[in-house]
């Protein structure tokens, strides 16, 4: 549990992007037990994660600044990489 959430942080706060995020929104696609712990964490530069939930079925991922992908069917999870490229 509160490994994971760690993980994701330090895997946030290493990410760079042409412009700050804040709050740097998270979206969980599929089952991840320990992602609710993320939502509302304070990074070392002091923004926040803020969770969203992602369906699997999504077209698009515009609006997430990363993706947690939890535990998905193999074909979910491949539908769901194109949109991520990039």
């Amino acid at each position: 549990g509160p490994a994971v959430a760690r993980g994701v942080q330090s895997l946030v706060e290493y990410t760079r992007w042409p412009s700050p995020r804040s709050p740097v929104r998270l979206c969980v696609a599929g089952g991840a037990a320990y992602a609710g712990r993320v939502d509302g964490l304070r990074l070392a530069d002091g923004r926040t994660i803020e969770r969203r939930n992602l369906p699997a079925a999504a077209a698009s991922t515009g609006g997430c600044d990363a993706v947690y992908i939890g535990q998905l069917p193999l074909p979910a999870q491949r539908q769901l990489t194109p949109p991520l490229r990039g």
